[in-house]
């Protein structure tokens, strides 16, 4: 595989430090409380709400970029925060939510303040409002309701939330940039999650993490198969399409690993593990195709039940973190699973991380697939770690093996 980069701690594991409704409470200073705790647990980032104030109460209708007081907290709970995850014997890293997709005016649909779109110093109301129009892309909804947008075409799929953003915009693109290294510098990110990266081209994405340096980059690509989100991470990496094609040369930004989520929740729900081995013979998702590039998960605050979207069964959380967290790929924890489904789930997940850093298990560990059938699935990784799962009986073989740690429908092994 070709080069990749901003790519994060080759053994990174992740936690989303939110949920949907973090924004009912003061979660700066949750999330400062509770830094000793992410520490202890051994994780490497904490992926932080949209810090910027919204036009929702969730950050991901963002208006003024610079203003970082929202429903979260203020500025300096925010800054606070990533220092508390700082301190300590095992400094964990903040990730930014980056939502430049679209963007909400602050009183109408595109009087865009705090930055306009305008170059520096453009004082004149009139050269400000021009320019702001020139941000938005031709195609944008607010055309519709007698508005004017002068940008070029929009270079993905069109959202209805905001003002789609002319990212082929010298001036958007400096704004952008300009905007994330504040947000390294003056706030102390070192990474970004981009959101609803299918609304622009990816070889934007390349853009601002070459100008911004990211210590990891992970994107928000929605697709139920692997292959999509490789051409996604291939073309962050290259120029405008040619022909229709893609320049191939390698990766600017890890992905969230759909496809793997899709094919571990069907397989739990239809109790089928054969859809846990590709006809390839390989792991189905992202992970079995460029695991250095794969963020893997369970659920987020898009899929969870308090928003009703298609939530990971409960009842199968922890066998799916035994699955997630014995395999290739870069894990990523959901803060319900880990802080509010009660002590037992926390015990087994706080257990599996731990055994993971103890076999030195990381983003391209080798998953030799045993057995795939209706009612097992048995693998083993690194030659470190065995996992089985599903109701028939298996072991690997050697009495070298001990077992680490089991639960419904699932076993782990170690050796």
């Amino acid at each position: 595989m070709a080069a990749a980069l901003y790519a994060g701690k080759t053994g990174a594991i992740l936690l989303q430090g939110f949920h949907w409704t973090s924004n009912e409470h003061s979660w700066y200073r949750i999330l400062a409380e509770m830094s000793g705790d992410i520490q202890a647990a051994g994780f490497d980032y904490v992926w932080f709400l949209p810090p910027s104030a919204s036009a929702d109460p969730h950050g991901y209708l963002p208006t003024e970029w610079y203003n970082l007081n929202s429903k979260y907290g203020t500025q300096d709970e925010l800054k606070t925060a990533i220092a508390a995850l700082r301190k300590g014997k095992r400094s964990v890293e903040a990730i930014a939510d980056v939502v430049v997709n679209h963007r909400c005016g602050v009183k109408d649909w595109a009087d865009f303040q705090n930055p306009h779109f305008a170059p520096d110093g453009t004082t004149d109301p009139k050269a400000i409002e021009e320019a702001n129009r020139k941000a938005v892309v031709q195609e944008d909804e607010w055309k519709e309701a007698g508005g004017k947008p002068a940008g070029s075409s929009d270079t993905g799929e069109q959202f209805n939330g905001g003002r789609d953003l002319d990212h082929t915009n010298p001036l958007v693109q400096q704004a952008i940039i300009k905007w994330l290294q504040w947000l390294k510098k003056e706030i102390g990110f070192v990474g970004w999650r981009w959101d609803l990266v299918k609304g622009y081209h990816p070889r934007f994405v390349g853009l601002y993490n070459d100008a911004t340096q990211p210590a990891i980059s992970v994107a928000e690509f929605t697709d139920s198969e692997p292959l999509p989100l490789v051409d996604w991470i291939n073309r962050t990496y290259g120029k405008p399409d040619v022909d229709g094609g893609p320049d191939r040369t390698g990766g600017k930004s890890c992905a969230f690993d759909f496809p793997t989520r899709g094919f571990l929740k069907r397989a739990f729900e239809q109790n089928n593990y054969e859809l846990l081995k590709s006809v390839e013979g390989r792991c189905p998702g992202l992970i079995g195709h460029w695991p250095a590039m794969a963020m893997t998960f369970l659920d987020n605050h898009d899929t969870e039940p308090a928003n009703h979207n298609d939530p990971y069964p409960t009842e199968r959380v922890a066998a799916g973190y035994a699955y997630l967290l014995t395999h290739p790929g870069k894990p990523c924890v959901f803060w319900p699973h880990l802080f509010d489904r009660g002590q037992a789930l926390r015990k087994t997940i706080l257990s599996l991380i731990q055994l993971r850093r103890r076999a030195r298990l990381h983003a391209e560990s080798g998953v030799n697939i045993r057995l795939a059938q209706t009612d097992l699935y048995a693998a083993v990784i690194d030659d470190k770690i065995a996992l089985k799962l599903g109701p028939a009986p298996w072991q690997p073989d050697g009495d070298d093996w001990q077992p680490a740690l089991d639960g419904d429908d699932f076993a782990v092994w170690s050796r």
